[in-house]
């Protein structure tokens, strides 16, 4: 996010964003930071996906997230067929 200042004049308005956010805990605040970074630059928002994991692999064991993960790739597929993004 830090090195797109130079797109804050305009370029992201309408562009589809999303975020995919993998942590131990607290993973709110980065999820604020981007839906607050979405607004700032007027882009469309498609709910991201938060997993959770503590060692190498865990979120193979997510499957809330896992199943999170398919849905957004869905509606990603959607946007890109009626030409949205």
């Amino acid at each position: 996010m830090e090195r797109t200042w130079y797109l804050r004049k305009g370029q992201l308005k309408g562009k589809i964003g999303f975020y995919v956010v993998l942590g131990r805990r607290d993973l709110g605040i980065t999820v604020n930071e981007m839906e607050e970074f979405f607004s700032r630059v007027k882009m469309i928002k498609i709910p991201g996906i938060i997993g959770y994991g503590f060692d190498k692999g865990d979120i193979k064991k997510d499957k809330e997230a896992l199943r999170d993960i398919q849905r957004l790739t869905n509606q990603i597929l959607i946007y890109n067929q009626f030409n949205i993004i």
